[in-house]
């Protein structure tokens, strides 16, 4: 595996999400970590709204101790907390994606997506138009 390069599709590059990339990161050649990431959370720096503030770029990314190895890409996109606008999310990420691996020649073996929406969503999508094997790992709880 060690000549393979692997995409990850992430909400976040930090704790456990940073540690299980960095753990796989040495069987693998390049990895290569897409990380949606929301700009307007920005204003945090200057306004206390502390919602926006676990979304910020220094909050959502950690390239302390980063293996040589690992490529961290920023997929920034802006969108409403509104259903109609949270269900689109997953096409226009999808499409972002895409052209950061065509602008980046990003070149990879195996797909692996943190969260089933919106990364599962555009790991299956990415399945599909470059014929690539998908894991996906799903954090999330079931309420009731």
């Amino acid at each position: 595996m060690k000549t393979k390069n692997i995409l990850f599709i992430t909400h976040t590059y930090t704790t456990f999400q940073k540690s299980q990339i960095e753990s796989v990161a040495k069987e693998f050649a390049k990895v290569y970590v897409l990380v949606r990431y929301k700009p307007v959370a920005e204003i945090s720096r200057f306004l206390p709204i502390r919602y926006l503030r676990v979304h910020s770029k220094n909050s959502s990314i950690d390239l302390n101790n980063k293996p040589n190895n690992v490529h961290v890409f920023r997929v920034p996109i802006f969108y409403f907390p509104w259903k109609r606008s949270y269900l689109k999310l997953g096409d226009r990420l999808l499409q972002k994606v895409k052209r950061i691996i065509k602008s980046k020649s990003l070149n990879f073996d195996l797909i692996h997506a943190h969260y089933f929406w919106t990364s599962g969503y555009i790991a299956v999508k990415l399945k599909e138009a470059y014929q690539k094997p998908v894991v996906i790992t799903n954090h999330s709880t079931l309420q009731k």
